[in-house]
């Protein structure tokens, strides 16, 4: 493939680019110039269905494939799914990273982290825990958990800042085992439900490797979330 040398997209990566005026410290990589260029020829080629680059740590892959992917989605009106491998990457996206890039580019877009469906509370399971008080940890109050089904807006059970394997979150958890489905008395205030109808509206979705291939080959069907580009 020819990358092309006249797209804007040079003036972003350059020495006195876009990413060196905005960020201290930025340092010019000719290897991200030609990932983004790479990625932005590629999906302005219909006959490419599948593109394929590895780049040493330090490059700075992150932008250089997320500048030209956001820029030509919301000119066609494409909605982005960004695959991860593991939380502290989705963390610096949705913290990060996507702000630095709304403000870098000065256009709006919206975006999100969706988790798997056992990342979420179930509300019947949950409800049906007796004397669900937690101690609390480093000083801080017992957890409530009636309380905080009651308050929280999305039900993700990261919030309880409980230890990895703690007995509550799997019993409080949205694991697909258990799931009454659509014969749930809690069905529409479902966190699951929620988090996926909140995502069809991304414009750029994150979420894990897991999660996607558990639809694709898990014998579960499409992958709930629309996308056009999968990243």
């Amino acid at each position: 493939m020819n990358y092309t040398t006249k797209t804007p997209l040079s003036d972003f990566f350059s020495s006195s680019g876009l990413l060196a005026r905005r960020f201290e410290g930025y340092e010019h990589r000719p290897q991200q110039t030609e990932l983004a260029l790479a990625v932005h020829d590629f999906l302005l080629d219909p006959a490419q269905s599948a593109m394929a680059a590895e780049a040493p740590p330090g490059v700075g892959k992150t932008f250089a494939v997320l500048i030209p992917s956001i820029l030509l989605a919301l000119t066609r009106e494409k909605h982005i799914l960004f695959l991860t491998a593991g939380i502290a990457l989705q963390e610096q996206l949705i913290g990060k990273d996507l702000p630095k890039l709304r403000s870098l580019l000065g256009k709006s877009f919206t975006y999100g982290l969706l988790k798997g469906r056992g990342n979420y509370a179930c509300l019947r399971r949950s409800f049906a825990l007796q004397g669900a008080y937690l101690p609390g940890a480093e000083g801080r109050a017992p957890l409530d958990l009636r309380r905080w089904l009651e308050e929280t807006e999305s039900g993700d059970l990261a919030e309880l800042s409980l230890p990895a394997g703690h007995p509550l979150l799997f019993q409080a958890s949205a694991g697909a085992r258990g799931c009454l489905g659509a014969a749930c008395p809690f069905r529409g205030r479902c966190f699951v439900v929620q988090a996926l109808r909140e995502a069809q509206d991304w414009q750029v979705v994150v979420a894990n490797y897991h999660l996607f291939f558990s639809h694709i080959l898990g014998g579960k069907g499409s992958f709930p979330v629309r996308y056009d580009w999968l990243v």
